[in-house]
């Protein structure tokens, strides 16, 4: 008999818990142990990949106020512990360009070219009501 024991994540909130047992009639059967042994090293490997995807995400989220008292975006995730690349903190260089998962802002001056729709340059806006930004 071979046990495994692994988890699946079904999203942040909730987890599975499974327990498998593979009972192989014949020990002497190397075919049919073979064939349940790699069958739950992927099942692992695959639990593995998603846990540690699930892992990454929520270590790396950080959800903070914006209450006005910083300059842009950039100063507010700095006085957050977050270290977003910059270079000039005046919408010139393009450096602190990120992705807008959903929200929107506002340039405190217009920057030198304007990013892409679904873009910001954080070193000189500030969000425009709540919003998520991928640093």
């Amino acid at each position: 008999m071979v046990s495994y024991n692994f988890m699946t994540p079904i999203d942040e909130n909730t987890t599975t818990y499974y327990w498998l047992q593979h009972y192989n009639n014949d020990p002497h059967d190397t075919v049919i142990a073979k064939q349940l042994n790699d069958g739950a090293v992927i099942a692992f490997n695959e639990d593995r990949e998603i846990l540690e995807a699930v892992h990454t995400g929520m270590k790396n989220t950080i959800q903070v106020s914006w209450l006005g008292n910083h300059e842009s975006l950039l100063e507010l995730a700095e006085a957050n512990g977050l270290s977003p690349e910059f270079s000039c903190r005046a919408g010139v260089c393009n450096t602190c360009e990120c992705s807008i998962s959903s929200g929107d802002v506002s340039y405190l001056d217009e920057p030198l070219s304007m990013p892409e729709d679904g873009r910001a340059l954080i070193c000189c806006s500030i969000p425009d009501g709540d919003i998520t930004l991928d640093l």
